[in-house]
């Protein structure tokens, strides 16, 4: 009995942890992108953020401080058309920029993260 627990935890445990508004078929296309040109595994895939409301995008709400320190509520936008893919690496992780076209999902940048 703890086999056939333990064995789907482990199967689920490869899958990257997403947060950004995107469809299973979007995040296997992500996967298989990022896939093409690196052997590190996707750690998350998570929406861009926007103060400016693109189709498709979901309000999240978030807040600013004003310019005297008072905390202001405002509402910020997470895109599913563009997406950050953080992905595992021995020494430092990367980030991958990842947009959306009609021509399907390509990556527009890609960078170290730092510690």
């Amino acid at each position: 009995m703890v086999v056939a627990v333990f064995v789907p935890l482990l199967l689920l445990a490869d899958e990257p942890k997403v947060t950004a508004p995107i469809s299973s078929g979007d995040v296997r296309q992500i996967c298989e992108l990022v896939a093409s040109v690196t052997s590190d595994r996707i750690i998350t895939i998570g929406g861009v953020l926007s103060n400016e409301y693109v189709p498709g995008a979901v309000p999240r709400e978030s807040f600013h401080f004003a310019a005297d320190g008072t905390r202001v509520p405002s509402t910020c936008y997470e895109r599913g058309d563009l997406v950050w893919v953080h992905t595992s690496h021995k020494t430092h992780p990367m980030e991958y920029r990842v947009e959306k076209s009609p021509q399907g999902w390509k990556i527009i940048s890609k960078q170290q993260m730092a510690d």
